[in-house]
C-alpha cells in the first residue's frame, strides 16, 4: 500500500454501492489496471484519497492492511459533499497531503 491508501472490506452490496457512488461523485476514478480480484474470492476495495482512484483486489493479497468497513472509511476521512480531504503525515511528522 502507498500513501493515501485505505483498504475497505465490503460489508454488503448496498453499502459497497453507496461507497462507490460517493467516490465517483467526488472525482475518484476506477483503476482496472491495478485490479486483482478472482471472482471466487473475497476482495478489498483499495481507495487512494490523494490520487482519487480505487480498485478491487483479492483480500489475501494485503493480509497486514488495516481493513475498514464502508462506514469506518467515511468516518475516518474528513469530507464535505463535494470533495475528500485528509491530512496525511510521514512517520517523522512531515505533511504529505
Amino acid at each position: 500500500m502507498q500513501a493515501g491508501d485505505y483498504a475497505v472490506l465490503p460489508t454488503c452490496i448496498r453499502d459497497e454501492n453507496c461507497l462507490i457512488n460517493f467516490l465517483k461523485k467526488n472525482g475518484s476514478e476506477y483503476e482496472k489496471y491495478f485490479e486483482n480480484n478472482p471472482l471466487d474470492r473475497e476482495y478489498l476495495i483499495v481507495i487512494n484519497v490523494i490520487h482519487r482512484t480505487y480498485f478491487k483486489i483479492d483480500k489475501y493479497y494485503l493480509p497486514s492492511a488495516e481493513k475498514l468497513s464502508e462506514k469506518e472509511f467515511l468516518d475516518k476521512i474528513n469530507y464535505d459533499k463535494y470533495s475528500i480531504h485528509k491530512k496525511l503525515y510521514t512517520e517523522s511528522g512531515e505533511p504529505v497531503y
